[in-house]
C-alpha cells in the first residue's frame, strides 16, 4: 500500500485555493493550495511562506475556477504540475520555493500571470504557470522566495515558524555532513 507522505510520484497536480500578499518595495504573502497524487492516493494541504520584492496587493486572491467550484459547491479545480524531479510530500516540506505574479484587477476581480516552483539541494521537483482571473481585488507585480511546507507534518498547523526552523536545522545537519565528507576526501577516507 503506498505511503502518501513518504513516497515519490511524478503525477501530481495542485489547486490553488487563497494568496494574501503586498508589497511596496519590499513584501510577503502567504500561499495555500492542496497537492494530490492520484498514484498515490495522497492529498495535501501545502503553504508557501515568501518574502521578497514587488508593488501592490494581494498578486494571487482567489482562482475565479476555485471561487465558482466552491460557490457552486463542486470538487476543487486542480492543475497538473511540470514535475521536473519526482518527489515526495515529506521532500517538499521544508524545500525552497519560487512565487512570481503580474496582475491588473478592476473591483473584485483581477487578471494576471503566476509561476510557482519548488526544490531542495539543486533539484527542482516542480513548476508551474499560467495565466488566469482571480475573484480578489489584485493589482501589482511580486516576486518572491520562501519555503514550501506541509500542513500534516508541521503540526496541522499554518503557524510557518516550526517549518522554517526544522528547515534551518535540516540546512544545518546537511553542512555538517558536506564537511564531514569533504574531511574524509582530504584523509583519503571512503
Amino acid at each position: 500500500m503506498a505511503n502518501p507522505i513518504d513516497d515519490v510520484s511524478n503525477d501530481w497536480k495542485m489547486a490553488a485555493l487563497i494568496g494574501i500578499a503586498g508589497a511596496y518595495g519590499g513584501g510577503a504573502g502567504m500561499f495555500f493550495f492542496l497537492i494530490q497524487s492520484d498514484k498515490l492516493g495522497a492529498q495535501e494541504p501545502m503553504i508557501l511562506t515568501a518574502s521578497g520584492l514587488g508593488l501592490g496587493g494581494n498578486a494571487s486572491g482567489v482562482p475565479y475556477d476555485t471561487f465558482m467550484d466552491a460557490m457552486n459547491k463542486k470538487a476543487v479545480s486542480y492543475a497538473p504540475l511540470t514535475v521536473v524531479t519526482p518527489f515526495s510530500v515529506r521532500m517538499l516540506h521544508t524545500s525552497a520555493g519560487i512565487y512570481t505574479s503580474a496582475g491588473l484587477g478592476v473591483g473584485p476581480l483581477s487578471y494576471g500571470w503566476s509561476y510557482l516552483d519548488a526544490g531542495r539541494n539543486g533539484a527542482k521537483f516542480f513548476t508551474s504557470s499560467g495565466m488566469g482571473g482571480n475573484v480578489g481585488s489584485a493589482s501589482g507585480a511580486v516576486a518572491f522566495a520562501g519555503s514550501w511546507y506541509s500542513y500534516k507534518l508541521n503540526g496541522n498547523s499554518i503557524n510557518p515558524v516550526p517549518a522554517y526552523k526544522k528547515s534551518l536545522l535540516d540546512s544545518i545537519e546537511d553542512l555538517g555532513r558536506s564537511w564531514e565528507q569533504g574531511f574524509r576526501n582530504l584523509a583519503g577516507m571512503p
